[in-house]
């Protein structure tokens, strides 16, 4: 499954009420680049941290919601 993370964004900032002026204020960055970030399909995970933290939403899951991690065979004799 493909995330489009800056439509995500875009859609939890106007779900909270959130003006793009206010979250670049949190962020720190010119308000001109809020917008721009709406376009991004990709980001680097350490800007995906801040906009977790600026908004309150955890962007993450989105990522990680289909892995499926199974543990080796070796840790499950252990139990």
């Amino acid at each position: 499954m493909s995330v489009q993370i800056g439509s995500v964004i875009k859609k939890v900032m106007e779900e909270k009420g959130i003006p793009a002026s206010e979250l670049s204020a949190r962020l720190g960055v010119h308000p001109g680049s809020i917008s721009r970030i709406f376009n991004y399909k990709h980001m680097h995970s350490s800007l995906l941290q801040k906009f977790s933290q600026a908004l309150g939403h955890d962007f993450f899951k989105y990522f990680t919601q289909d892995i499926r991690v199974e543990r080796p065979a070796s840790d499950k004799q252990i139990d």
